[in-house]
């Protein structure tokens, strides 16, 4: 924490040191009506970018603070109006006040207008804000989001994540078409910055309101890059390369084409130094990876389903030494006007090696134990990505889509590992065990819909469909070596494990919108489908024989049925939109163990929905929502048959489960203001699960598990968050401020006595950074993290643990040729609760040069991890344990690289170039 407010102190003169001057003024039609959301600018004569600029308010007025003494052009602008110019010395020889700007009308009507030759930096077009690209500095080689950082209004975090007017950005467009799916990061740490003209940034709103008017407000806050017009001539890109004395690699390729009505790209790339391919969000798509390797025998926490989950959280460290490559290809074809079809492919794979050592206390309900496990192993994935879609809006009336992804997965991992088990540090059990495994998954998932416009009090009918189709194949084998002490003498066995799923689901709905009043309409709805599983499970206890036990070898058949007819009323006006609606889902449930024993039962749930959405003006945004909705068990967690594969932790699911049945209330509250660049934003999420699926643990006196599932009465959670932004002028900075609180009590049963976890974790954010950013761009920032668990029966076991951490990144560009970079991180672990306290700092730097005026070679050194000191480590509390977990990281390297283009960009010939993008 010293370090902290020591850096702060140190940079804070930074961010202050400037002449301190203000212009205000006015902005006025000839009428003397002041005109809100005008841009009053003040550009650099000499390239017209933009060093300063002032939004004006409900009453026209606009104040530009802290700008440097010079000479300026200042600019102002409003859609439909004459934008307005003079050159200004700043100071003013008459003081701060500029007097009124008097905008004239222009004699084309707004959908005419079409600004040439002017480079207008913000333009507010009702509830579009549209960015003039060339009127913002960026380096030689930058990607879409550094632009976007240096856009006002718009903020990117150190993972990427992009806010814009206060809220989150789900999607992003190039010149209005989908980029490889629906993954922001995609597009934006890819895309070059010199190709794009303008950045618009809107609320994208459903299908559905864009054909009727009808505002639903179902949108997706989104940004659209649009491209300059030589790009969509010619094919541009990027190639990368770099290494190091220590055999670590890095490069990519990047190619882009696109034109009116074809759009295609296609990205690879390869490393062996933990840089995973695209993002968090391609993760999920895929569905499959490395599996986390958990601790060994005796161990709790339990891993349940078909799923194979990469283990990755986006922006976070990336554990093991990781040789990854991955590529993509998108291309998207206009067949006339807003009827066009996209497809996307995105591989990625890696090749794992990870080393962890694994401390867990847990509990039962009159004593405590621990665990301690050592673990390495090895793992690859493959995985197939596949998109594909049809949007055809030619007709006025009529609305066809088609949408489909296909993932194809394969993984394979061999860990060793030893975990022993103690009281009071005696010895009670050791476990040395080796797992082999080997999984194959397809998943094929595909919507259709028709949306048909109709004219009177029916206004629409709309049909749609979905049909989903999974398969799981997983083959592990083990060789285990049991001791309980205090017998001397091990106890060895071999185990294979087969187990196979086949899922497909297919639904269809059909609703309608009727205008019964003013104002006022109903939405009926039916929707119907169907889900079949199967399970089939094939296990024996010596691996050497390869025939399965029958009773250790199920079948479990599970097919669920259900209709769900719903009504749904609807207020809509401009500010304010109001629906209540009600959904019976009625089914039947049945499953089959063996094609002998067969359980039948008929489910209904009554499904109550509401909302309230208040929007007063622009920036302001108030929302209530409720929902309920059920869950039903799936063939996993049904079969009652024991999985035996860690002889200390036999898991089996119970046929007998209940469909849980969730509440779930959000609340939030949006302000941005467009004037000062403030932004509010605060929600409330809570949850109550009735017959919620917990676990219940029977833990034997030599520490043996036998982990069921069971209903349990009820389950709660909540999560209150507030981010708060905003300049602080007269210091050139911009601070932020984060808060979230997260809560949830949870029932579990510990040796058939109930057992009530609780967690609270509190977690507090602070950041600035400079607002100015021709040269320097700093951020710096600190961040706590504090978890409460509390135990119902030991409650002795309560445990408090703190986090700390602490970041900075320093850019400075003091000219064309030269860019530097510098990151360092520190996180703290405290020992509360742990063995000791943990203390992590990280240490980065870059340096980039560019060759000749052109700048087409540039020459990169960067440093990770300088300090060598970078670990793994995590720390969670479950129902009935504490778990920390140290993973060996790929340590310090230092990369030499080389960028090369073959003609610059924003010649009108196009042509492809060799880039070497900086680590993130």
């Amino acid at each position: 924490m010293k370090i902290i407010i020591a850096t702060l102190i140190l940079f804070i003169p930074l961010f202050a040191f400037s002449q301190q001057n203000t212009i205000e003024g006015d902005v006025i039609d000839p009428e003397g009506k002041p005109l809100q959301f005008a841009t009053v600018a003040l550009l650099n004569p000499a390239d017209s970018t933009l060093s300063y600029f002032g939004i004006t308010n409900s009453e026209g007025r606009f104040e530009i603070t802290k700008v440097r003494s010079g000479n300026y052009l200042m600019q102002t602008a409003f859609l439909g109006y004459k934008t307005f110019f003079k050159n200004i010395d700043i100071p003013l020889t008459d003081g701060e006040n500029f007097g009124s700007i008097i905008l004239q009308p222009n004699s084309l009507s707004i959908a005419e207008v079409q600004v040439k030759g002017e480079r207008i930096p913000l333009l507010i077009k009702k509830d579009t804000v549209e960015y003039n690209a060339s009127a913002f500095k960026t380096k030689p080689d930058a990607v879409a989001e550094d632009l976007l950082r240096k856009l006002p209004g718009i903020e990117v975090d150190r993972s990427g994540n992009i806010k814009a007017m206060g809220e989150n950005v789900k999607k992003v467009l190039v010149d209005g078409k989908e980029f490889f799916g629906n993954d922001p990061k995609v597009a934006t740490k890819n895309l070059p910055s010199d190709a794009i003209n303008k950045v618009q940034v809107y609320n994208k709103k459903s299908d559905e309101s864009e054909m009727l008017g009808i505002d639903d407000n179902e949108y997706d806050k989104t940004i659209n890059f649009m491209l300059k017009d030589d790009k969509k001539k010619a094919v541009f890109g990027d190639l990368k390369g770099g290494g190091d004395a220590k055999n670590y690699y890095q490069g990519n390729a990047k190619v882009y084409r696109f034109s009116e009505k074809h759009q295609f790209a296609m990205l690879g790339m390869l490393n062996n130094v933990n840089r995973p391919g695209f993002s968090f969000s391609d993760y999920l798509d895929f569905n499959g990876g490395i599996k986390s390797m958990m601790g060994g025998g005796g161990g709790a926490r339990i891993t349940i389903g078909g799923d194979n989950s990469i283990p990755v959280d986006f922006g976070q460290p990336i554990t093991g030494n990781v040789t990854s490559g991955a590529g993509g290809i998108n291309y998207s074809y206009e067949i006339k006007k807003n009827n066009r079809v996209n497809f996307s492919y995105m591989g990625n794979g890696s090749n794992k090696d990870l080393t962890q050592s694994v401390y867990s206390r847990n509990f039962t309900n009159d004593k405590s134990f621990e665990q301690n496990s050592s673990e390495n192993g090895n793992g690859s994935n493959r995985n197939h990505l596949f998109n594909f879609g049809w949007r055809n809006k030619s007709d006025s009336v009529q609305f066809y889509m088609i949408n489909g992804i296909v993932t194809l997965t394969e993984e394979r991992s061999k860990t060793n590992s030893s975990t022993l088990s103690a009281i009071e540090g005696n010895p009670v059990n050791l476990l040395n065990s080796y797992n082999g495994s080997k999984s194959n998954q397809l998943k094929t998932n595909t919507d259709a819909s028709w949306l048909r416009k109709i004219y009177g009090n029916w206004k629409m009918v709309k049909v749609s469909g979905n049909i989903q189709y999974t398969h799981n194949l997983n083959k592990s084998d083990w060789n285990n070596s049991m001791q309980i002490m205090p017998s001397p003498t091990p106890i060895a066995s071999s185990q294979f494990y087969n187990n196979q799923i086949d899922n497909i689901q297919y639904s269809g709905a059909i609703k309608a919108l009727r205008k019964i009043g003013s104002h006022l309409y109903i939405e009926p709805l039916v929707s119907a489908g169907a889900t079949s599983e199967i399970l089939s499970r094939k296990q024996d206890d010596d691996i050497n024989l390869l025939s399965p036990i029958d009773t250790l070898s199920p079948k479990l058949n599970r097919n669920y049925q259900w209709v769900k007819p719903e009504l749904t009323m609807k207020y809509i006006k401009k500010k304010s939109r109001f629906t209540l609606g009600l959904a019976y889902e009625t089914g039947n449930r049945t499953n089959e163990l063996n094609d002998t024993s067969k359980i039948n039962s008929n489910t209904s749930f009554l499904l109550p929905s509401a909302s309230w959405e208040y929007d007063p003006r622009m920036g302001r945004k108030f929302s209530v929502h409720y929902s309920t909705s059920s869950v039903i068990p799936n063939a996993s967690q049904l079969v009652p048959i024991i999985s035996s594969s860690n002889p200390l932790a036999l898991y089996y699911g119970n046929r007998n489960l209940k469909p849980e049945y969730n509440h779930e209330l959000f609340i939030s509250w949006l302000l941005f203001d467009n004037f000062s660049f403030t932004s509010i934003f605060a929600n409330l999420n809570a949850t109550y699960t009735k017959d919620k699926i917990s676990n219940s643990y029977i833990i034997g006196s030599n520490l043996n598990q036998r982990i069921s599932l069971v209903n349990v009465p009820e389950d709660y959670s909540a999560t209150a968050m507030l981010d708060f932004s905003t300049p602080i002028k007269f210091l050139g900075i911009k601070i932020r401020v984060a808060a979230q609180e997260r809560w949830n009590r949870g029932i579990s049963y510990i040796n058939t006595i109930s057992n009530t976890n609780t967690n609270l974790t509190h977690n507090f954010k602070l950041s600035f950074d400079n607002r100015k950013k021709e040269k320097w761009d700093v951020e710096i920032g600190a961040e706590i993290t504090m978890t409460d668990a509390k135990y119902s029966i030991q409650k002795e076991l309560n445990r408090k643990y703190f986090n700390y951490a602490g970041f900075g990144e320093i850019n400075y560009t003091p000219h064309e040729r030269w860019h530097f970079r510098l990151t360092g991180d520190i996180t703290k672990y405290n020992s509360q609760s742990f063995s000791k306290a943990v203390t992590v700092p990280l240490l980065g730097a870059e340096i980039n040069y560019y060759f000749k005026s052109n700048k087409r070679v540039m020459l990169t050194l960067e440093g990770a991890d300088l300090l060598n000191k970078n670990t793994g480590i995590s720390r969670t509390s479950e129902l009935n344990y504490l778990r920390e977990v140290h993973s060996n990281t790929i340590g310090r390297y230092i990369l030499l690289s080389l960028k090369f283009r073959l003609n610059k960009f924003g010649d009108n010939n196009g042509g492809i170039s060799v880039n070497i993008d900086k680590r993130r």
